[in-house]
């Protein structure tokens, strides 16, 4: 009798494993298909382009371009555009903030030689005006002085 309850109860673990075992191979093999359908969506998203993105460090020398790169404006970019795009990227990086006094000093300066730059472009501008304004007027006293010369009576 107390074989016959020992081989009851070793006969209804072994059922219980066989099952368990089973039940884990068809989970794996529904996992295994799962992930190959996630891998295969995965491969299919379109990848990242970082061809956009500037690569490599601070030139010796900064240039208009790599100031307007550091500040994320145009080269071309008004008073205004330069110091709303300013203000947002000192307040990602200002040193009380916990980032570097580098980059700071960087962004700085870029944003000096950007407004530098715009001001040396309109006072061209302007000296290019008043260059046309001078020579307009040079030509119009030459006009009248050869108007008066072809207007004098001949002797």
């Amino acid at each position: 009798m107390g074989m016959n309850l020992f081989s009851s109860w070793l006969a209804g673990d072994m059922v219980a494993v066989g099952f368990t075992i089973v039940v884990v191979g068809f989970a794996s093999c529904y996992a295994l298909r799962a992930l190959k359908q996630v891998k295969q969506v995965l491969q299919n998203l379109p990848k990242p382009d970082f061809s956009s993105c500037y690569r490599g460090g601070f030139e010796h020398k900064m240039t208009k371009t790599e100031a307007a790169l550091i500040v994320g404006v145009s080269p071309a970019a008004n008073r205004s555009k330069i110091r709303e795009a300013y203000r947002g990227i000192m307040i990602l990086n200002h040193p009380d903030q916990g980032s570097s006094p580098y980059v700071a000093t960087k962004i700085n300066k870029a944003k000096d030689l950007l407004k530098t730059k715009l001001k040396m472009e309109i006072k061209s501008v302007f000296d290019c005006i008043n260059d046309c304004f001078f020579i307009n007027s040079l030509r119009r006293v030459l006009m009248s002085i050869i108007d008066l010369i072809q207007m004098r009576p001949e002797k």
